[in-house]
């Protein structure tokens, strides 16, 4: 949440996420993503399969890379209602609040 997700000069393909285990879950939130994030966002690593159980999605990202049109089919846009839902609380539980004290 509110991230830049930058790389080293000469780095010219990142990805934002490959999902090499089942249920990987990602989600990048009002986060300024630089030029060199790959147009389709994510990609696979070596199993198909875990296209069907991983959930990678974006909220309103800004910057050079956050240009969803080319995305990969498998990723997710939140809508606002969605969004709700990802507070540091809900997303750490209750390690979150104790170390937030």
């Amino acid at each position: 949440m509110n991230c830049n997700i930058l790389a080293d000069d000469g780095v010219e393909n990142v990805y934002l996420g490959r999902p090499w285990r089942p249920f990987a879950k990602t989600v990048f939130m009002k986060c300024n993503l630089e030029k060199q994030i790959n147009p389709e966002g994510w990609k696979e690593w070596s199993n198909k399969g875990n296209e069907s159980t991983a959930f990678y999605a974006e909220f309103k990202n800004t910057g050079e890379g956050s240009n969803t049109k080319d995305r990969i089919s498998w990723s997710h846009q939140l809508s606002d209602m969605e969004a709700e839902n990802y507070t540091i609380e809900n997303i750490l539980g209750s390690w979150a609040l104790s170390y937030l004290k």
